[in-house]
């Protein structure tokens, strides 16, 4: 039975915002899809199409809508199974759909070497590649198209030009890119927005707690150009397990399958042990969870692709979605490989806006305070507690669901607001519902806020002016028509206070000003243009008798005068043989009496 026949919410019905320039509503899990068939068996083990339209219904009964495929998964059949599904369940406008063109997905008809051209980046294999997408999907667009791999044979204005084709006709709705270095995609990006181009909003590309490289230059790319992160792999292929609930598996019959080989080596068992650690912290056995709570908790605008053949897995990723690992649980995760940054970060340093800490080479100049970046939002539940003191007393409120997209403010116990910051002391300053002031670091938003005993003097009418140090964030007060003078944001145009103030002669006369200074420059633009034109002719009579003829040069050009106005020049000059008007220089005039 599907969800709207229940008329229930599903688990996967915090939708969230997918990144800063992409305003889709997408589930926070993805479903891949790259299972979705038999032609991969042999290494991605079997599931028939029944088993598959199960594990799409179980994932649509949940209200899940955000399914990853490409062109070439399972050899087509991936697209083709979910555009045969969505036909049967008609749900198409329900359902986010990506999928990928550049690898090839020909050759397993025609043979290796065939096709040369249904591969790449350049536009012909864009164009084709789309086009037989649509017809598998059996619909008219897909909602996110990704560059699958960076070839580098084509070049980036030919990729962002192409792909802004195809955004254009309608075929495709948002723009990402998968497996590509930063750098790449930091140009890519960088091109579209100088030539008005659609760019891309979400990465696609491996990480987990064991593989960490994203961290080092794609997650701060990443957010430098508000776009989203969705890493495969995150589960580590299914090896992140100990070695005894990998023998417990293989004893049932269940083998161990992934695109890079069985084999589970010494830190896969490690992190697999390390998981069930953490898991068994938070009274669960599914190590999967703790894993995808990891990423998401790691950076925002993180969706998870979670795949698998059977429908328990699926449930078995959702409860990822109601983790919250403590600090110390992170680090722990993360002590099982150590993750070189990397030069020139080892030298230097990272990013102090997201570790909190300047590095040596920039703690000697002075003491910085640095903005923090935006942590993550992962919808652990859809709404959570926390308790605060407030007259010493504990009250319990309740906390605005967390979404990728939430304010600071949002995040605050209800009723609480944020209005100042005191940049010397890192604390923060709230006013609550009935006006009383706390205190506290920014991590108290979640723990316990100092009340201030006495609330200070404020500077104006609006508690929101209370200055607590270096204020942030502050609106402009409301417009107060009581002391309209004392307001510093006042409309001149569109506030009562002004609108209702005599004009001044100045005022009224400045129209009419105004229009005979524009009437003044049009007549004398006329006579100079009247001025021009007359230069241009010959004033006449220039000889001593007004009825002699004659011809006279200005410029390049010669002007024969007479009193029969159809005589030409040829005519003029037909008796007087020694004269051409070009030996005559100009302004030049010879009368010529006999003609």
């Amino acid at each position: 039975m599907l969800a709207e026949e229940k008329g229930s919410k599903g688990e996967l019905a915090s939708y969230r915002i997918l990144s800063p320039t992409c305003g889709l509503r997408v589930s926070p899990l993805i479903l891949g899809a790259m299972s979705l068939g038999q032609a991969w068996s042999s290494f991605m083990g079997s599931m028939d199409k029944e088993q598959a339209f199960k594990l799409l219904d179980a994932y649509f009964e949940a209200d899940g809508n955000f399914i990853d495929t490409a062109c070439n998964y399972q050899d087509e059949e991936a697209e083709i199974w979910i555009g045969e599904w969505m036909a049967a369940r008609q749900n198409r406008d329900r359902m986010i759909i990506a999928t990928k063109f550049t690898t090839d997905y020909q050759s397993y008809k025609v043979g290796k070497g065939k096709v040369p051209n249904h591969g790449g980046n350049h536009k012909r294999c864009l164009h084709m590649s789309l086009r037989d997408s649509l017809v598998k999907l059996q619909t008219d667009w897909v909602d996110i198209l990704y560059v699958h791999w960076w070839d580098y044979t084509t070049s980036i204005e030919e990729v962002m030009d192409s792909l802004h084709n195809v955004v254009q006709q309608g075929k495709v709705l948002y723009l990402g890119i998968s497996d590509t270095p930063a750098w790449i995609v930091s140009a890519a990006n960088t091109y579209a927005r100088q030539h008005g181009k659609t760019p891309f909003c979400i990465y696609q590309g491996r990480w987990n707690a064991l593989i960490r490289d994203m961290e080092r230059d794609i997650i701060p790319m990443a957010r430098q150009f508000g776009m989203a992160i969705a890493p495969w792999d995150v589960l580590g292929g299914g090896k992140f397990q100990s070695k005894k609930s990998l023998g417990e598996k293989k004893e049932g019959g269940e083998r161990l399958r992934s695109y890079f080989g069985p084999n589970q080596n010494e830190d896969e068992t490690k992190m697999g042990e390390a998981l069930a650690k953490v898991a068994a912290e938070h009274g669960i056995e599914s190590v999967t969870a703790v894993a995808l709570a990891y990423v998401m908790s790691k950076a925002p605008y993180v969706f998870p692709l979670v795949g698998g053949r059977k429908v328990e897995h699926l449930h078995d990723n959702i409860q990822g979605l109601k983790l919250k690992l403590t600090k110390e649980q992170i680090e722990h995760l993360e002590s099982v490989r150590p993750f070189d940054v990397g030069f020139p970060g080892n030298l230097l340093g990272t990013d102090p806006a997201v570790s909190g800490k300047p590095s040596a080479s920039l703690a000697m100049f002075a003491d910085i305070q640095f903005v923090r970046a935006q942590p993550s939002r992962a919808p652990h539940s859809r709404q959570e507690t926390d308790t605060f003191e407030y007259e010493n007393q504990k009250t319990d409120r309740i906390m605005p669901r967390y979404s990728s997209y939430d304010s600071d403010d949002e995040r605050l116990p209800e009723g609480m607001r944020r209005v100042g910051y005191d940049a010397d002391t890192q604390t923060y300053t709230y006013r609550d519902s009935d006006g009383s002031l706390w205190e506290g670091p920014p991590g108290a938003r979640y723990g316990h806020l100092t009340r201030v005993a006495e609330a200070p003097k404020l500077p104006s009418h609006n508690d929101d002016d209370y200055d607590a140090g270096s204020l942030t964030d502050q609106p402009p007060p409301p417009y107060d028509e009581e002391a309209p003078d004392s307001q510093p944001f006042l409309n001149p145009y569109t506030s009562p206070a002004r609108s209702e103030q005599p004009r001044s002669w100045r005022q009224e006369l400045m129209p009419l000003l105004n229009f005979f200074l524009i009437l003044g420059l049009f007549l004398l633009g006329v006579f100079w243009f009247m001025h021009i034109m007359a230069g241009q002719t010959p004033e006449a009579p220039l000889c001593e008798d007004p009825s002699v003829p004659y011809v006279i040069r200005q410029g390049d050009t010669c002007w024969a005068i007479a009193k029969d106005h159809n005589m030409s020049l040829d005519d003029l000059l037909r008796d007087n043989k020694g004269i051409s008007c070009e030996s005559l220089q100009t302004g030049t005039v010879i009368c010529l009496p006999d003609v």
